[in-house]
């Protein structure tokens, strides 16, 4: 499967194509389990690290059908054979880790508050009110942020040997399966020790454990009902739309939260047309509050003169309504 064919998939085909990864990924990590008892760590670890891949390519399945957009994460190794996997699949499960952490976090404070929403669904709030959803949006975005810097300050020794393994694992995969002439000498899956084995499986058992969770809720239908509501709002702008459906100096702007969690800023991007992607430029951010574009270091596309001054015109307006 390519990547525009993964984009192109049901939400039927999405839901079918996890639970098949996540069932691949769990007999990988049983097969790994059984061939422990013979003492073939090399072969073991292998298995280990592809029942976290196919447990990876799960969440993949599940962060479509939610429709949650995994910022800045180049997904496109998976779909190709022989690309390298684990960078990507590392950033994958550590974004779905911690907004699954946040969703939790979030839903659990809005239950408790059930007298100001309308309607409840498996425990999930329906959020009718436009304000009460511009509220949720907000403190959605700013708990990510606090809660992402709580985490990584309390579990930085957990993320650094996840890290570790991670940029280790393609690498272990292959010295666990294949006889190699390396550098004058021969090397074989018995290189791979048990103590490198059982390290793998501690942190793999966490990821298998994690995805089974996340993959098997039952209230997924609900949770994707809901999210388009979760995410943060975004302001689209063009100067023209040709007969074909071009837009001319395609601005997308989106809420985020600044850097120390306490306010919202916007990111700006630029959609190429000529792209048969359509693919998202990052220009810059900008801070209402300064008046101010922090404009990133430009793709080798170069962003046209009437996007830029589309967007500028844009945060003009919005100071004059902060300052109303």
């Amino acid at each position: 499967m390519d990547e525009k064919t993964f984009h192109n998939l049901s939400d039927d085909e999405l839901i079918h194509g996890m639970k098949l990864s996540l069932e691949n990924s769990n007999k990988h990590f049983k097969a790994a389990i059984s061939i422990e008892k013979e003492e073939l760590y090399g072969i073991a670890n292998s298995h280990l690290i592809l029942s976290s891949e196919e447990g990876i390519k799960a969440l993949l399945f599940l962060t479509k059908f939610l429709k949650i957009e995994l910022e800045n994460i180049d997904i496109s190794p998976f779909f190709k054979k022989h690309a390298p996997k684990h960078k990507v699949a590392k950033e994958v499960y550590w974004e779905f880790k911690y907004y699954n952490q946040i969703m939790d976090s979030v839903l659990k404070e809005l239950a408790s508050k059930k007298d100001k929403y309308i309607t409840f669904k498996n425990g999930i709030p329906s959020l009718d009110n436009e304000k009460l959803k511009q509220d949720y949006v907000r403190g959605l975005a700013l708990n990510k942020r606090q809660l992402l810097v709580s985490h990584i300050r309390n579990n930085w020794e957990v993320e650094e040997q996840e890290q570790k393994w991670w940029n280790k694992a393609d690498y272990y995969k292959n010295r666990g399966f294949y006889v190699n002439f390396y550098n004058r000498k021969w090397e074989s899956p018995d290189d791979i020790t048990k103590e490198i084995y059982f390290e793998s499986k501690k942190i793999v058992t966490t990821i298998v454990e994690f995805m089974n969770a996340c993959c098997t809720r039952q209230d997924l239908n609900d949770i994707q009902e809901t999210l388009p509501s979760l995410q943060m709002p975004t302001i689209e702008l063009h100067s023209k739309i040709l007969p074909s459906g071009h837009k001319l100096d395609h601005i997308i702007i989106t809420e985020i939260p600044n850097a120390d969690g306490s306010d919202i800023d916007y990111k700006i991007e630029y959609v190429d047309w000529t792209d048969i992607d359509k693919k998202r430029i990052h220009v810059g951010t900008c801070c209402l509050t300064l008046g101010s574009i922090s404009f990133e270091k430009s793709e080798p596309v170069g962003i046209p003169v009437g996007a830029i001054k589309l967007a500028c015109e844009w945060v003009e307006q919005r100071m004059g309504e902060e300052r109303v």
